[in-house]
């Protein structure tokens, strides 16, 4: 019996270990997003040729934080676009087709489309919230009432019913 036992261990300390390590989980990282509307690739590609002094754009740039440019939606405007941006689909499927909702009669006051609830499809920040992570839109359009960790919308008050959503 101990000549047994003596055979089984010494054959188990030399067999190689069958025991798989987990992989690590991935640290859950950070992705800041940021838009400058309307400002060209340009401006941070080649300021020097335009005359340009954008040092954090620059300093971005060198870091490898930048986009060589996006393809547009239609219509190419504010709203619409940044709406593209977080939802990956075009104006005619996400909802958002202008700056400001229909307002045929004008009693809209100057109101524009910030309401998040008027986007139909998820966006990048109810994915991320929906994962189990913490999203933050700074003055991102169309985010008043998104269900995120920080929210500072861009919102002027119109004096309308909208101003209840």
């Amino acid at each position: 019996m101990r000549l047994l036992l003596a055979t089984m261990f010494l054959a188990g300390c030399g067999a190689p270990n069958d025991v798989v390590k987990p992989p690590t989980p991935p640290a859950h990282g950070r992705v800041v997003m940021i838009s400058i509307d309307g400002l060209m690739p340009e401006t941070y590609l080649e300021p020097d040729g335009l005359g340009l002094r954008v040092p954090t754009l620059r300093a971005m740039h060198e870091r490898g934080a930048f986009a060589r440019g996006v393809e547009s939606v239609f219509p190419t405007v504010t709203y619409p676009a940044h709406t593209t941006m977080v939802t990956g689909v075009p104006p005619r499927v996400h909802g958002i087709t202008s700056n400001r909702p229909p307002d045929p009669l004008a009693k809209n006051a100057d109101g524009w489309r910030w309401y998040s609830e008027d986007i139909a499809v998820p966006t990048l920040w109810s994915s991320v919230q929906a994962s189990g992570g913490r999203a933050a839109v700074i003055t991102w359009p169309v985010t008043v009432g998104a269900e995120v960790a920080l929210r500072v919308p861009e919102y002027w008050r119109a004096g309308t019913a909208d101003d209840q959503k």
